[in-house]
């Protein structure tokens, strides 16, 4: 069964062809690309790292700022170093999934990823709203304006670096 990737975040889609949105991130069929794999559990092995340190880093952060909440600065230091190693090996996993290109079309893509990750946040808050959810709610609205300035901060840096506006 032919596979696909996401260029935007790296998802891995089984079938005969794209699916029409990117489930993750809701990138459209045509930033699909098709995907070679050779060895099926090698392949599932590697994904499950990707997503695992992907997330660890999140969740080391997290045990840092509550450690630090807690008093215990030597802690939070120790969980947060460990995010920064998680992260590295996240980002190795980016190059040899292929998801890093040139510079200017990492900044393009990740435009599109922000403008993308805002629309979803803010969705998001308004069904955490209609279902009385508010702190998931103030969540979300914070999330999507970070999303909406990190935009801002790319679209700048377009123009600078490569005259695109």
């Amino acid at each position: 069964m032919p596979h696909w990737q996401c260029l935007v975040c790296g998802y891995i889609h089984e079938g005969d062809h794209p699916p029409a949105k990117c489930p993750v991130c809701g990138a459209p069929a045509e930033k699909f690309k098709p995907l070679e794999i050779k060895d099926e559990a090698t392949a599932q092995l590697q994904h499950y790292d990707w997503e695992d340190e992907s997330q660890s880093v999140g969740l080391l952060i997290a045990y840092s700022r509550r450690a630090e909440e807690e008093g215990y600065p030597e802690l939070a230091q120790a969980f947060y170093r460990m995010a920064l190693d998680e992260a590295r090996h996240a980002a190795e996993w980016a190059f040899i999934k292929g998801l890093v290109d040139t510079t200017r079309e990492n900044l393009a893509r990740q435009y599109n990823r922000e403008i993308t990750a805002k629309k979803n946040k803010e969705d998001l808050a308004r069904a955490a709203q209609k279902n009385g959810d508010f702190h998931s709610m103030a969540f979300f609205i914070r999330a999507a304006a970070d999303e909406d300035r990190h935009a801002a901060i790319i679209k700048g840096l377009l123009g600078r670096y490569f005259n695109n506006t």
